[in-house]
């Protein structure tokens, strides 16, 4: 690897350590925007469970171009309703925390980008668009492994910075 990475952003600094790992380091205002979607998310929880406990159903057309109309029927939530799948927008968040590095070659990807089959938040320091639209990553990736036991979220929320470990090297 060469030189350790130490970039400055609005809401995040970056800082490579010598195992190779990236620190995401929240600065004032990377807190202050994390504190909002902190109560964002709290918010979308407890109307979850507002509508867990009420036993509503799901009133959405599911077949908005026919006569007459279908509605879902599901116990609310439903999958029209929540992000939850996403555990209430990580991904979005990275990419809202990480708008200074994202226009230059860094970029947030998923497995599918780099050929690992895992769901966790990774970064690379090194990626192009095709013109039609792939996303080409050639630079290093790094991820959150611990997603399952503890969002990244969470752990910027609570301590302010977060580790994303180094997962693999250039591709050749």
């Amino acid at each position: 690897m060469p030189n350790l990475i130490k970039e400055a952003g609005r809401f995040l600094n970056i800082e490579q350590i010598p195992n190779g790992d990236l620190v995401l380091m929240l600065t004032d205002s990377g807190k202050q925007l994390v504190a909002i979607r902190a109560a964002e998310r709290a918010q979308v929880v407890a109307e979850l469970e507002q509508m867990r406990q009420s036993s509503q159903t799901c009133d959405v057309n599911t077949s908005p171009m026919t006569t007459g109309s279908t509605r879902c029927g599901h116990t609310l939530p439903c999958p029209h309703h929540t992000k939850l799948g996403d555990k209430l927008g990580d991904v979005d968040l990275l990419m809202e925390l990480m708008e200074d590095y994202l226009e230059k070659p860094w970029a947030v990807v998923d497995g599918d980008d780099v050929g690992i089959p895992t769901a966790a938040p990774m970064i690379t320091d090194d990626a192009t668009v095709t013109e039609i639209g792939r996303l080409v990553v050639t630079g290093y990736v790094w991820w959150h492994a611990a997603f399952e036991a503890e969002s990244y979220f969470d752990v910027l929320a609570r301590d302010g910075r977060v580790t994303f470990q180094f997962k693999r090297g250039r591709k050749k």
